[in-house]
This record gives structure tokens, C-alpha cells and sequence, in this order.
């Protein structure tokens, strides 16, 4: 049975071109070949909103809200990092880490552009650099 494999890449390797993994199991232990060394690739992973709760079909954020991303990157302060709700760019309110979570675990707080104010099952991503992530789906409530 395969399984996917998640794991953290220590930003010391940064400069490196190449890494090498060792995956260790009950069954035993395997040597992968050379692993590419790539820049920074945000992965998103929930959006809450403003209330806490997990964004969705069921359960929309408010008009003009302020929602909470969740990404996984590298990110140095003063990096670029910027969220785009379908093809419009916006200036996160706050970007930061998240104590008690991974080390590359950020989150987001962006309010909620004008162009969302009506029911909208659009997309959201997040672009570091010239790298952007998958999208996402967010859900806005079609009253305020």
C-alpha cells in the first residue's frame, strides 16, 4: 500500500541544490536517490473566519470579514507575500507564525476585497516571490 509522505525541509538546506531523505519504517529502512532542492513553494492549507470556524460551502465568511489562511512556507519578513483572491491582489492585515504549530506554519488575516461582496464560491492563493500556491476554495456569504 502506498501512502504520502509529509515532511518539514530545514531551511538550512536552502542553498543546497540537492537532499538526500532516509525513510524509516516498521519494515525497515530506504535511501531515496538525490531529492531537487527548489525555491520556496507556498501549500495552503484552511482558511478560518472571523469567528474561528473552518470556511466553507456550509458555513460562508461574512461580507468585508476578516478570514484567517493557513500556509506552509518559508518566509523572512521583509518577503513578499501576497494574497490573491481570484486575479485580485490584496495587502495581508497581518502575517506571522503561529505559536505551537510547525515553524514554517504562517497565518494570513486578509480582509475580504469588495469585489467578494456578494455569494461567491471563488478561489484563494498565495503567491511568495515569483512562487504561488495551489488554490483554494472560499465561500462569502451572499448577505452581510
Amino acid at each position: 500500500m502506498r501512502r504520502p509522505i509529509n515532511v518539514l525541509v530545514p531551511y538550512e538546506i536552502a542553498a543546497s541544490k540537492q537532499a538526500n531523505i532516509q525513510i524509516t519504517t516498521d519494515a525497515g529502512s530506504a535511501q531515496t536517490g538525490p531529492l531537487q532542492v527548489v525555491p520556496t513553494q507556498p501549500a495552503l492549507f484552511t482558511i478560518l473566519n472571523s469567528d474561528g470556524s473552518v470556511n466553507s460551502s456550509s458555513n460562508p465568511a461574512a461580507q468585508d470579514s476578516l478570514v484567517s489562511i493557513f500556509v506552509s512556507v518559508s518566509y523572512t519578513l521583509p518577503s513578499t507575500l501576497v494574497p490573491i483572491f481570484g486575479q485580485q491582489t490584496v495587502t495581508p492585515k497581518y502575517a506571522g507564525g503561529v505559536p505551537g504549530t510547525a515553524i514554517n506554519m504562517l497565518r494570513v488575516a486578509v480582509k475580504l476585497p469588495a469585489i467578494l461582496e456578494s455569494a461567491w464560491g471563488g478561489s484563494v492563493a498565495i503567491q511568495v516571490g515569483s512562487a504561488q500556491s495551489a488554490t483554494i476554495p472560499l465561500y462569502v456569504s451572499a448577505s452581510p
